[in-house]
């Protein structure tokens, strides 16, 4: 137990000594890992989903943005199923 309270007694007085700097640096830290976590879900939750269905159902009958020339939206669609072969198996 005075370990314990010792190390909070640590820990409050570096946070004391930092000030209102040491506090944005945990908000940057914490914004940093957030995003992390962000990024991790989406590679292994949500882009093996979307993959697969880029490859059943290739882009759902579109094969170009409205305005844009055609030989922009190919490479994408190739890529995407170039990644989901390879990745998502």
């Amino acid at each position: 137990m005075d370990f314990a309270l010792a190390i909070s007694r640590s820990i409050q007085d570096f946070i004391d000594q930092g000030g209102p700097v040491l506090w944005v640096i945990f908000a940057a830290c914490l914004l940093l890992w957030l995003l992390i976590l962000e990024r991790a879900w989406f590679v292994r939750i949500t882009w093996p989903r979307r993959a697969k269905q880029l490859v059943a159902g290739g882009m759902g009958g579109k094969t170009a943005t409205p305005g844009a020339p055609r030989k922009y939206a190919r490479p994408r669609f190739r890529r995407s199923t170039w990644i989901c072969m390879h990745c998502c198996r």
